[in-house]
């Protein structure tokens, strides 16, 4: 099960709505420098207010993660209505003060009244959405729980929707988990002025199980050769070699405002963090593993075993629960990426025990590549992406 029970979450994070001080604090502007003025203005799409004041703090981390959130938060293909829907149902599924009230404003702008904002907490099955918002609310449920949206989710929204809208509902959903992770897990307050706060009405959702079965035929084909546009080959193959594309990114490129900005956070986790390759590798690997996130797993365990970063033993201990046999500093590292997928946030202990390893940059860069690979495991599971032949596959038996 995704989250074991609600109860020993709680008892392990603390209530949420309970607001500690924040672990890592916001920036005044005051002090911001000529940089950080730059990159906020810049990244103006994405969160504002005490998130980018918080993440300010890093810039090349606003380089690397802003792109994609302000493209899904402002310019995707689907209605604002319908990133509203999946936006307040995937914060009040992460239990995120932070996003609700950041988002309970916009939702408004995009024409939800305070009942309908209010009925988001009852769920997909609460009366008064259409066939559709009803899929997409269950599909944020689905993604949250299972890391895979299910049957009938999928048929309602694949009848509905194109190709380019189902990408960017999904990743709508598994962006804004990302976010609310850091944000839950920083403290990060609701800005001022922002007075909603997440309904206490309804519960959570059932956990369910946390499984699914993989899919042996694609739901979103991978764009063939000849549909290339010269955006493709510009972000994916500059020189026109005719190599081949990595499956997965070929699929996400059906949405052409999306592909370039996820581009943009997969280079800067691949390229542009603090932590090493090892470190990177091991978060990636564990947390996809847990969401049975076969393509990028398969991907990193091949680059983990030619880089020689980990024997056999330890990548086979990477799949397996708790933390025997690793350091402490790695223990920790582990507990950070299980913790994300578990409870979507780092708990108190956890972060101490962090601290005594690795600086803050550090912290969020093992966080982000944690997360934002938890992301690409989701998406390529539920897009159905297949491995090419002869890949390693994870440990497991949900393969068909």
């Amino acid at each position: 099960m995704r989250r074991i029970l609600l109860l020993g979450a709680a008892l392990l994070m603390g209530a949420t709505s309970a607001m500690a001080a924040p672990k890592i604090a916001p920036l005044p502007k005051s002090a911001w420098s000529a940089e950080q003025k730059a990159v906020a203005a810049q990244f103006s799409k994405g969160p504002g207010g005490n998130a980018l004041a918080t993440f300010i703090r890093f810039p090349q981390l606003v380089r690397g993660i802003y792109p994609l959130a302000g493209f899904l938060m402002a310019d995707s293909t689907i209605t604002a209505r319908q990133r509203e829907l999946l936006t307040l149902r995937t914060a009040w599924n992460c239990s995120s003060q932070y996003m609700w009230s950041y988002d309970v404003p916009r939702a408004k702008a995009a024409g939800l009244s305070d009942a309908e904002i209010a009925r988001i907490a009852q769920g997909p099955d609460a009366k008064g959405w259409s066939p559709l918002e009803a899929a997409l609310l269950r599909a944020a449920d689905d993604l949250h729980k299972d890391s895979f949206i299910s049957g009938p989710a999928w048929a309602v929204m694949a009848k509905a929707l194109r190709r380019d809208q189902l990408v960017d509902a999904t990743f709508t959903v598994t962006d804004m988990m990302q976010f609310a992770a850091l944000y839950n897990s920083f403290g990060i307050e609701p800005d001022a002025g922002n007075t909603a706060r997440l309904p206490s009405m309804a519960p959570h959702p059932p956990v369910g199980k946390r499984w699914h079965q993989a899919l042996g035929t694609a739901r979103i084909p991978q764009i063939a050769p000849k549909d290339f546009t010269d955006d493709i080959y510009r972000v994916f193959d500059p020189k026109r070699t005719g190599k081949e594309i990595n499956r997965l990114y070929i699929t996400y490129a059906h949405s052409k405002g999306l592909f370039e900005p996820r581009q943009i956070q997969s280079e800067h986790i691949r390229t542009h963090t603090s932590i090493t390759d090892r470190e990177k590798d091991m978060a990636i690997l564990r947390i996809t593993h847990q969401a049975m996130g076969d393509f990028p797993y398969s991907v990193h365990v091949a680059g983990a075993r030619a880089k020689k970063e980990m024997t056999d033993e330890e990548i086979t201990r990477l799949t397996k629960p708790g933390t025997a046999g690793w350091s402490a500093k790695e223990a920790s590292l582990i507990k950070t990426a299980d913790e994300i997928f578990a409870y979507d946030k780092v708990s108190d202990a956890t972060w101490k025990a962090m601290k005594a390893h690795y600086s803050d940059q550090q912290i969020l860069d093992i966080m982000v590549s944690a997360s934002g690979y938890w992301m690409v495991g989701i998406t390529g599971s539920t897009f159905a992406v297949q491995l090419p032949d002869g890949s390693e596959r994870m440990p497991g038996t949900n393969r068909p």
